[in-house]
C-alpha cells in the first residue's frame, strides 16, 4: 500500500520548448516526438518524463516514426532530412538535396 501513495514529479510536455510547438509524433513503442520554432526535437515516455533531445539546424514541420519506433525522420523548409535514432550516443543522419 505505500508504493502507492508515493508522490511522482513529472515535468510538464510543454515545458521542454521554449518556443511554438510545430509537429509531433507518436509511436507504438508510446514515445512522443515534438518538435518547435526552437529547432529542439524531445522525446518523452508516456509518462511526461524527458527520454531525450537533439538540436537540429531548421524548423520542422512534420515527424514520423519508423514501424518499429526506432527511428525518426523529421522535413522542413529546407532541403534536408533528418533520420534520429532514439539513442543519443548516435549522430543523426543527415540528407541533403540540392
Amino acid at each position: 500500500m505505500a508504493d502507492l501513495m508515493k508522490v511522482r514529479s513529472k515535468e510538464p510536455i510543454l515545458g521542454k520548448h521554449s518556443k511554438r510547438i510545430t509537429s509531433r509524433a507518436w509511436s507504438d513503442q508510446n514515445v512522443l516526438a515534438l518538435t518547435g520554432e526552437d529547432r529542439k526535437v524531445t522525446f518523452s515516455d508516456q509518462d511526461g518524463n524527458s527520454i531525450g533531445q537533439r538540436e537540429i539546424k531548421f524548423e520542422v514541420h512534420s515527424l514520423k516514426f519508423s514501424p518499429d519506433g526506432a527511428m525518426l525522420s523529421a522535413v522542413g523548409d529546407v532541403q534536408i532530412l533528418y533520420f534520429f535514432e532514439l539513442n543519443e550516443a548516435v549522430i543523426p543522419l543527415e540528407l541533403i538535396f540540392e
